[in-house]
């Protein structure tokens, strides 16, 4: 089965920017967003708070939120606060804000 290539066009290597430290957005991704829901686990040691702040703050809208779930990793999927996780999707695909948000 043949793969498709096209995600790889998402993204592109910099060799300023560790691919795991830095989100790799290319420009044109980047420019193409629209509402963003960012989660992160506030326990979460794969991707730094720091990397998810600058991915945020990069997104070129005022229609986003960045919500810090405690007592929650990076697998928060698999985690007892999951429930946090689906919840929150949930009330940003039926409730968009008003504006920017963070917790």
């Amino acid at each position: 089965m043949a793969t498709d290539g096209t995600p790889r066009l998402w993204f592109e290597v910099d060799s300023d920017r560790d691919p795991i430290a830095g989100h790799m957005w290319n420009a044109t991704t980047a420019a193409q967003a629209s509402a963003t829901l960012i989660i992160r686990g506030a326990l979460d040691t794969v991707i730094s708070h720091t990397t998810v702040t600058q991915l945020y703050d990069d997104l070129p809208t005022d229609d986003k939120a960045l919500v810090t779930v405690p007592c929650a990793s990076h697998f928060m999927v698999w985690e007892i606060p999951r429930h946090v996780l689906h919840e929150l999707s949930a009330d940003w695909l039926t409730e968009p804000p008003d504006g920017p948000r963070t917790s």
